[in-house]
This record gives C-alpha cells, structure tokens and sequence, in this order.
C-alpha cells in the first residue's frame, strides 16, 4: 500500500482502487488511503448522553421522554452499559427515568432492537447492587467498561433500593421522577431530540432511586450479550431533571447517564 501527501489547495478528494477516499487534515495537507472513524469510543470509558433537562416541578412529571444517541466504535459480542452518577444536593433531586432504548443501524434508519419496560419486564437488562464512589470531574466516571463488566448483576426488579435500578411507574421524592414510561418505542424508531417521545398510562420505566445515595456515586445496568458492529447506535429514552431552576440545582446533562459497550 502506498500513502501519498497531496496539496491540500489543489485536491479536496482522491480515488483510490475505484473508492472515493475521504480526506483528512494533517499538518495542512491531505493523506490517503484514510478510513473515517466509525464511531465514539465508548469501550475504553464511559460516555455522558443525556442531553436534555424536565423544568416543570411536579412531583413525578408527565412531560414527554427526550431521546438521545451515540454513534460507536464497538463490534462483536458485547453488553451495553449504561450509569447514573448522582451529583445534585439534595440527592434524591437525582431520580432519571429510563423508558427505552433502541439499537439502530449505522444510517439511522432500521430499528435492530428495542427494549422498552413499560409492561413491567425487565427485558433481560441486570443491575448491581451497590453504590459505587466515581469521579467528582464534570462528564467523567472513575470506572471504564471493563471494570464496570466484572461486577456482580441480578435481573432489575421492583423496588425502591438506591443501590440498583429499579423498575418503577413513579418515584417516592417530590421535584423528580416520571408518571409512566412509554410504549411509543414499540412502534418504530425514537424520534431525537428534546420532549419528542409521550408518556404511556399505567406503564413501566427503569430508574436509580438517589433518596440517601452518595454524592458522586454511580450505579450501572446493563443489557444482554448483543451482536453490534462499529458505526451502529444506541437511543435511549430518558426524563432528567424535574426541578424548576428556581427551586436551586438541576442535574448537568454532561454528568448523569453515561454509556459505555464491551
């Protein structure tokens, strides 16, 4: 294989063996053959999804779901991991509601799995049991995926434990929380975005409840082995928040949910 540095004034593309080779900065040129990146690597560390905030101050909201995505890096068998790092005073302002999650292809348009706990089934997703101390730093948790894989899991029932995720159709603390989850997801891909996926009545979600949990502690679930190849996503249906601004902190989008895949 040759590589070869072109001027970067003069060519903007290169045909390499019939493929149209994407270009790349390097120190003010363009070097070929380039493989673009697949992907956010959420293998080696976790990363924070969440991206939207509820602001309403009701005691178990019933504003609609917003959605979320990473596009990753990872392939093979693995597990999806996702973590709840509690970091708002008081704590139990921390509850975050989880309604779904979906796999889609790399292009965003095929559903390839869905799992939504609105009938009160866990769907194969485990919890630990445990707080786990993580980092204080703004998007970071001291854990990666590898250290988050070899701890203990049951199946995430019932309850209202601030060790582990629960599956719940309302939380025990005012200012957080959901009314229901959704059954929406079981009709097609989750629309992105702030508020876009409805409430469903008398239906399930997943959540940590924080009531006493330790500042900058961290509870992770995690799915079933999957197959994914690098370049596919994950959605996850979530309510953050639940606290008017007036009423002193809210939960920092880039420092709650955070997902991980190994």
């Amino acid at each position: 294989m040759t590589t070869q540095i072109v001027d970067m004034n003069t060519v903007t593309s290169v045909t390499h063996n019939g493929v149209n080779v994407t270009e790349i900065n390097l120190d003010g040129s363009v070097i070929w053959p380039y493989v673009a990146p697949t992907g956010i690597d959420v293998t080696t560390a976790f990363v924070p999804f969440a991206g939207f905030n509820v602001l309403d101050s009701a005691p178990d909201t019933s504003a609609n779901y917003s959605v979320s995505e990473i596009q990753f890096n990872a392939s093979g068998s693995v597990r999806i991991y996702i973590g709840h790092k509690v970091t708002v005073s008081p704590t139990y302002y921390n509850d975050t509601p989880i309604g779904a999650i979906q796999l889609i292809d790399a292009a965003g348009t095929t559903r390839l799995r869905n799992w939504t706990f609105h009938t009160g089934n866990n769907n194969n997703w485990n919890t630990i049991s445990r707080n786990v101390v993580s980092s204080s730093t703004q998007g970071n948790l001291s854990e990666s995926p590898a250290q988050a894989a070899v701890l203990s899991y049951t199946g995430i029932g019932g309850g209202t434990n601030n060790l582990k995720f629960n599956l719940a159709t309302s939380t025990g603390s005012n200012d957080t929380g959901a009314v229901d989850g959704t059954s929406s997801p079981l009709y097609g891909i989750m629309t992105l975005g702030n508020a876009t996926t409805p409430q469903s009545s008398n239906t399930y979600y997943v959540y940590r409840e924080t009531s006493s949990a330790l500042t900058n502690s961290v509870t992770f679930m995690r799915s079933e082995v999957i197959t994914v190849s690098a370049g596919q996503r994950i959605r996850i249906a979530y309510i953050m928040g639940n606290r008017s601004a007036a009423e002193g902190s809210v939960q920092d989008p880039n420092d709650t949910l955070f997902l991980g895949i190994i």
